[in-house]
C-alpha cells in the first residue's frame, strides 16, 4: 500500500513537472516565434525601404555628378576652344595686318625717300658739277680767246645766271621733297584708316 501511494506520488510529480516543462517550452517557443516573426516582418519592410531609398539616392547622386561633370567638361572644353580659336584668329589677323601695313609703308617710304634723295642729290650736286665743268671749260676758252670787255660782261652775266639757277634748283628740290613727304604721310594715314575701318566693319558682321 505504501509502495503504491509512493508510486502514485511519483507519477503525479512527474506529470506535473512534465506538464510544466512542456507548457513552458511551448509558451517560450510561441513567444519567440511571435516576437521573431513580428520583428522580421517589420524589419524586412524597414530594410526594404531603407535600402531602396539608399540605393535610389546613391544612384541619383552618382548620375547627377557624372552628368554634371560630363556637361561641365564639355562646356568648359568648348568654351576654351572657342576662346582660343577666337584669340588666335584675332591676334593672327591683326599681326598680319600690322605686318602688311608696316611692310607697305616702309617700302613706300623708302622708295619715295630714296627717290627724293637721289633726285635732290642729282639736282643739287651732279647738275651743278656738270654745269661748273662746262662753264669752266667755256670760261677758259673765253679768257684765252675773247676780248676783255666781252669777257667781263660774259663772266658777270654767267655768274648771275649760275647763282640764280643754283639757288632756284635748291629751293625747288627742297619744296619738292617736302611736298613728296607730306603726300606720303597723307596717303599712309588714309590707307591705314581705311584698312582699320574695313577690318572693324568685317569683324562686326
Amino acid at each position: 500500500m505504501y509502495a503504491r501511494t509512493k508510486e502514485l506520488t511519483y507519477v503525479r510529480t512527474f506529470n506535473r513537472s512534465f506538464d510544466r516543462s512542456y507548457v513552458r517550452m511551448y509558451v517560450r517557443t510561441f513567444v519567440c516565434y511571435f516576437v521573431l516573426s513580428f520583428f522580421y516582418s517589420h524589419m524586412r519592410s524597414f530594410l526594404r525601404t531603407y535600402v531602396c531609398l539608399f540605393i535610389h539616392s546613391f544612384v541619383c547622386s552618382y548620375i547627377r555628378t557624372c552628368v554634371r561633370s560630363f556637361v561641365c567638361s564639355i562646356v568648359r572644353s568648348s568654351i576654351l576652344s572657342l576662346l582660343r580659336s577666337f584669340f588666335r584668329s584675332f591676334v593672327h589677323s591683326y599681326v598680319r595686318l600690322f605686318r602688311s601695313l608696316v611692310r607697305s609703308y616702309v617700302l613706300s617710304f623708302v622708295r619715295t625717300y630714296v627717290r627724293s634723295i637721289l633726285c635732290s642729290f642729282v639736282r643739287t650736286y651732279v647738275r651743278p658739277f656738270l654745269c661748273s665743268f662746262v662753264c669752266s671749260f667755256v670760261l677758259t676758252y673765253v679768257l684765252t680767246h675773247v676780248n676783255p670787255y666781252v669777257r667781263t660782261s660774259f663772266v658777270a652775266s654767267f655768274f648771275r645766271t649760275y647763282v640764280r639757277s643754283f639757288i632756284r634748283s635748291l629751293v625747288f628740290s627742297f619744296v619738292r621733297f617736302i611736298r613728296s613727304f607730306v603726300s606720303f604721310v597723307r596717303s599712309s594715314v588714309r590707307t591705314f584708316v581705311r584698312s582699320l575701318g574695313l577690318r572693324f566693319f568685317v569683324r562686326s558682321f
